[in-house]
């Protein structure tokens, strides 16, 4: 299991259970771990305004880039899609994420105005540009267009 990069993003709670004094757990010092997010996934790559230049625009094969917040709930809903496509394309294009909190220049670069946004990149180009909570479908036309 990947532990997240900041204590931020971790909170334990004690474990209860339910009713007070009906778990045989309690007192014991046991306590859940609840990790917030799920946006930043092992299959996706951080580009940053700092790496953005040579992880996208000079990679020979296609990318899909996820413009996100933490705050996004849509965002949220989105990243598992994006997390599975990228499994599924994995070797046939690459996959990644932009906090447009954190790289707001890259986000300012290319238009941002709303979130989620995925672009995708082939031959250092944005061929692809889809905004909002979409089917998986859509994304999947797209990728396969831009793969060839």
């Amino acid at each position: 299991m990947q532990m997240p990069s900041s204590s931020s993003q971790v909170r334990t709670l004690p474990f209860h259970g339910g009713n007070r004094g009906s778990n045989p757990l309690e007192g014991k010092g046991i306590h859940l771990i609840f990790i917030r997010g799920g946006s930043k996934m092992s299959n996706l790559a951080a580009f940053t305004d700092a790496n953005f230049d040579a992880e996208v625009v000079k990679n020979e094969v296609p990318v899909l880039v996820d413009f996100w917040a933490e705050w996004c709930g849509p965002c949220k809903m989105i990243a598992p899609m994006v997390e599975k496509l990228a499994g599924v394309y994995a070797g046939k294009a690459k996959f990644g994420q932009v906090n447009v909190d954190e790289s707001p220049n890259t986000a300012a670069s290319y238009g941002i105005r709303a979130i989620p946004t995925l672009l995708i990149f082939k031959g250092g180009k944005q061929v692809e540009s889809i905004v909002g909570v979409v089917p998986e479908d859509k994304i999947k036309k797209a990728l396969d267009k831009a793969i060839g």
